[in-house]
């Protein structure tokens, strides 16, 4: 148990205790980015590379300090952002806070709540054609992007001074694999499209991803991109995301399950009313929520009263 500002936050097996609030409002979610399909700027005029913040209203601005732009890869669209310390990371994969996302060809965020899994519309026309990338809760600004088509093998680029690693197709792959899937699959069959990370000092920290659907040119299906990772970057292993009672695999149907156009992943991102606070949790539950899924105990706490 922890104790934050007068506010007592139970840790447990059944993750962060936050009662049966309703979504996170958009307008209470500070720095919000996110790209189109394709890139465009604040009026709609093709401007690859160029990132967006949206105000919950249907408008978007350009984000002056977000307009990517590499030497060798000019011209590319930006598909994925990411901060390098999410707040909201660790309670995020230890479905202990709500997660937004959107999915290929569609202009609306959704959420689905921790633990109940429950769904619902988080904002609407967010894109003029795609969410095709998404960072909430950012220091300002994300400071990750992915291109489409990871150019050079390079899945996700960190921009910063930090000496952090970018992450490369071929660490996806290895996480994939540690699975027991993806067995056939090269690492430039693999293209980011969705991304959270974690990076501690001395440590390439974890990443959640979601990949572009994968066929094994014959028309069968080895990933569907409707599969959420967490990949472990210092020990190059994976698993699939629990979050909203279920896991974010393969056989789970998200088209099927929340009524959407599209099976492939686009965005994900996690929101909840405090993230500051439930940061500072984060560790702690990252750790138990593993440990209670190793022994398969389950148990039910809320917040004590005052």
């Amino acid at each position: 148990m922890s104790q934050l500002s007068g506010a007592v936050i139970i840790l447990s097996c059944s993750g962060l205790a936050l009662g049966q609030s309703t979504s996170t409002p958009c307008s209470e979610v500070q720095n919000r980015e996110f790209s189109d399909d394709v890139d465009v700027d604040q009026n709609g005029v093709s401007d690859p590379g160029q990132v967006l913040w949206f105000d919950c209203f249907g408008g978007a601005l350009d984000n002056p300090f977000r307009d990517v732009v590499e030497p060798n890869n000019f011209g590319l669209q930006v598909d994925a952002l990411a901060n390098r310390n999410d707040r909201l990371f660790l309670p995020f994969v230890s479905d202990g806070v709500e997660m937004i996302f959107s999915v290929e060809d569609d202009r609306n965020i959704y959420f689905e709540r921790e633990q109940t899994g429950a769904f619902g519309l988080w904002n609407e026309n967010v894109a003029r054609q795609d969410v095709d990338a998404l960072e909430v809760w950012g220091d300002s600004n994300s400071d990750h992007h992915s291109f489409q088509g990871d150019p050079g093998g390079v899945s996700l680029v960190y921009e910063g001074t930090l000496g952090i690693q970018n992450v490369m197709q071929s660490q996806l792959l290895a996480g994939i694999q540690s699975l027991g899937i993806g067995l056939s699959l090269q690492p430039e069959d693999l293209d980011l499209d969705a991304a959270m990370r974690w990076n501690e000092a001395a440590s390439e920290g974890l990443l959640a991803f979601s990949v572009v659907p994968v066929d094994d040119g014959f028309g069968n299906v080895i990933l569907d991109g409707g599969e959420i990772f967490v990949l472990n970057l210092d020990t190059s292993t994976a698993e699939f995301l629990f979050h909203g009672g279920h896991q974010w695999d393969t056989d789970f149907e998200v088209m099927g399950t929340f009524g959407l156009d599209n099976e492939n992943i686009n965005a994900i991102e996690a929101v909840a009313p405090t993230p500051s606070a439930l940061a500072l949790l984060a560790i702690g539950g990252f750790f138990e929520r593993r440990r209670c899924r190793r022994i398969g105990q389950t148990s039910s706490h809320t917040l004590p009263p005052g």
